[in-house]
């Protein structure tokens, strides 16, 4: 893939993960090139204001449920994300239905609260309840593609 300019790193991973597939496609999006500061809203909910500074791109990633992203992380979301006009990855995984309108809310979301959406992606993973739907997804071919998106999305950064 040909590169312009510095690829910048995503320095904070937000995600909501019950399964743990939300947080494996979060992990292969940010990649491994330094540290990243990860929040899982299931274990540690914002419950104050975080401030990103607009040179951190950040990424969130989302399950989606009934075609939304969960409802007390929108609000959450909402609240507490605050974006200084940085570059924001939206991200929305899905159990092999459909995702319906959740990424476009997240990219909404991001945006009203301060961030440049620079990326967005839905991503397959296993149903949360329904196991048999989807089953072991994420696989190898899955992640592929989200490294794929992952390179791209550095390459808009950097450019950005």
């Amino acid at each position: 893939m040909h590169q312009t300019g510095k690829v910048e790193k995503i320095k904070i991973s937000i995600f909501f993960s019950p399964r743990g597939t939300t947080k494996k496609t979060a992990r292969a999006i940010a990649g491994h090139e330094g540290p990243v500061q990860e929040r899982d809203l299931l274990g540690r909910p914002l419950t104050e204001d975080l401030s990103v500074p607009a040179e951190e791109p950040v990424l969130v990633a989302m399950p989606v449920y009934a075609g939304r992203i969960p409802q007390q992380c929108f609000e959450q979301l909402s609240a507490h994300l605050k974006g200084n006009g940085g570059p924001a990855i939206a991200v929305a995984v899905y159990g092999n239905r459909d995702y319906d309108d959740a990424l476009l809310e997240l990219c909404d979301l991001a945006e009203e609260n301060g961030f440049r959406p620079a990326g967005a992606g839905a991503f397959l993973a296993e149903h949360s309840i329904f196991r048999s739907v989807a089953r072991g997804r994420p696989d190898a071919a899955d992640l592929e593609a989200v490294r794929t998106f992952a390179g791209l999305a550095r390459e808009k950064l950097a450019r950005a």
